[in-house]
């Protein structure tokens, strides 16, 4: 039962985590037209600190709903 979870927590938490990490930055940069043609008049500190910025209001919300996922799971089995 345990060697199941595992994979499961594998296949749907983790890979995705892994897949989304390692996408192409110009992937996680797709926000509204505006905030993008003015960071983009910009220095490039600043889009890396913008950029730096959501990619850390993301972990969040993502860490939580992991664990969300991995406590009904847990439950139904």
């Amino acid at each position: 039962m345990k060697n199941a979870f595992k994979h499961r927590l594998v296949l749907w938490v983790l890979l995705p985590l892994v897949v989304f990490l390692a996408a192409d930055t110009s992937l996680l940069a797709q926000g509204c037209a505006l905030c993008k043609s003015t960071l983009a008049r910009q220095a490039a500190g600043l889009l890396r600190a913008i950029n730096s910025g959501i990619m850390i209001l993301l972990f969040p919300p993502v860490i939580m709903m992991s664990l969300i996922l991995i406590a009904a799971f847990r439950k139904r089995e």
